[in-house]
Parts: C-alpha cells; structure tokens; sequence
C-alpha cells in the first residue's frame, strides 16, 4: 500500500479509543508503589538466599559423620531428610535446590 494511502487511513482513523484513555487517566501511579513492587519481586527471587540461615552447616556435618566424598552423599542426605529439626530441614532444602539445579548432561 502507497505511503499516501497509509496516511489517508491513519488521518480517518482515531489514535485511541476514549476507553483506554479514561483507563490511563483514572489509574494514579505513584512511584513509591512501583518501588514497592520492585522491592517485593526482587524478595521473591532471592528466596534462596533467606531460606539458608547457616550457610556451610550441612557440608560440615556430612564432612564428620564421613558422607563428603564428591558432594554430600545422597543416602546419607536421604537420612537425614527425615530426621526433624534443622538438620531435617537442612536436607530437605538440599534435596529441593539439588532438584533445581538439574542434571548434568551425560555425552
């Protein structure tokens, strides 16, 4: 279609519906919310880093009781896992993170 044309439809045409412009115009954004936002997005994309309370912890203790070999042994993680307390919770957020990492390709 020639550029003339193009602008004879443009011209005819409106730029927005009033709708949408009413919508623009009634939302009040504030930048203090959109900061807010940001804030909590960033929160939830970092909740690894507030689940592990005792960075280490876990790793020592697979390192005394002799299951540090290549890693933390994955029987030994599996024991523990059912155990309550913060060592259970411990592995469990192992196993958990172990799963979101994924595997490795083998070639």
């Amino acid at each position: 279609m020639p550029r003339e044309n193009r602008r004879k439809l443009d011209e005819g045409m409106p730029s927005k519906p009033k709708s949408v412009e009413l919508a623009y115009e009634d939302k009040d954004t504030n930048q203090d919310d959109l900061g807010e936002y940001k804030e909590e997005e960033m929160a939830k994309r970092k909740w690894i880093k507030g689940a592990i309370k005792r960075p280490g912890a876990l790793r020592a203790a697979a390192r005394k009781a002799g299951a540090l070999k290549n890693g933390i042994s994955k029987t030994w993680l599996r024991a523990q896992a059912k155990a309550p307390g913060r060592r259970g919770r411990q592995a469990r957020l192992a196993i958990t993170l172990g799963r979101l990492r994924g595997h490795k390709r083998r070639r």
